[in-house]
């Protein structure tokens, strides 16, 4: 390696890193900490898997690694069990956790997650399970969701945005939870947005799916008062076209004066987005 190109780092914004890189921190070479801590100054997510085991190092280590962490505003997880500082790590300006695998963690890392979005990232604002593929199930989004429920033990915290990217099966076949929201003491979300992928299965009718469909976008924005805060809105943004038209027939027929009827809540569909709102 160049020694001037520890001064010329190309590599400065909007990177990933998996968080075991901070592993390079306890490197004893003052170059290797300092290209560390020069590429950490780039990293916007880190990526919170595997075992890192700092016990052993001295407090300057710890510094440089508590320096990393600081920059980081998006944490990500990508499937894999946690342990060590992947679960006690400090994230004081991380807004947003992604959630993206298909495979279902084990409870310990369900529960680990949980407290990390809600004691250690105090800014954490964002919640957000996807992209598509691979997509988590509603029920691994329930469960993630329910372990926040128990970590924030009544406190009023309100997130601003939840966003799922699900299957048109899964809506089917777990959202009764989500459709039940309303009667839960759950965490507040301030908007929900759902990204629905494939179409139904072959012999599910398309009016079962947008009746599920309905009722957990209903659930978000209908607590009741004295509560967590509902959402403000709840819309579903549909991918795949066949269902996009069905979905538009079905609101056409159902739906379409729904806004002429309610003072309360407004519902409308534009493009391939179904949204029910509530009324200012």
């Amino acid at each position: 390696m160049r020694p001037e190109a520890l001064d010329q780092l190309t590599v400065t914004q909007n990177c990933r890193a998996d968080i075991s890189l901070v592993e390079w921190a306890a490197d004893k070479s003052p170059q290797v900490q300092k290209l560390v801590l020069g590429l950490a100054a780039g990293w916007s997510t880190f990526t919170p898997s595997g075992t890192i085991l700092l016990s052993a190092v001295d407090h300057q280590v710890q510094k440089i690694v508590g320096d990393i962490v600081g920059l980081v505003r998006d944490v990500r997880y990508s499937g894999g069990d946690l342990t060590g500082t992947a679960t006690t790590t400090h994230f004081p300006r991380a807004y947003a956790l992604t959630y993206n695998t298909d495979t279902p963690p084990s409870q310990q890392t369900v529960d680990s997650l949980a407290k990390a979005v809600t004691a250690g990232m105090p800014q954490c604002n964002h919640i957000d399970f996807g992209p598509w593929p691979p997509c988590a199930s509603l029920i691994q989004v329930m469960s993630l969701l329910d372990a926040m429920t128990r970590q924030l033990r009544g406190s009023k915290r309100a997130f601003e945005s939840l966003t799922i990217s699900t299957s048109a099966s899964s809506i089917l076949e777990h959202s009764r939870p989500l459709q039940e929201w309303a009667s839960h003491n759950r965490p507040a979300f301030k908007e929900v947005k759902f990204h629905v992928y494939e179409n139904p299965r072959v012999g599910v009718t398309v009016d079962k799916f947008y009746g599920s469909l309905v009722a957990v976008l209903a659930g978000f924005v209908s607590r009741p008062i004295g509560s967590r805060p509902p959402a403000r809105k709840a819309s579903a943004l549909i991918w795949a076209a066949r269902l996009q038209l069905d979905v538009r027939r079905l609101f056409n027929d159902r739906h379409a004066t729904f806004n002429l009827l309610s003072d309360k809540y407004k519902m409308e569909m534009v493009g391939s987005c179904l949204t029910i709102a509530r009324r200012p």
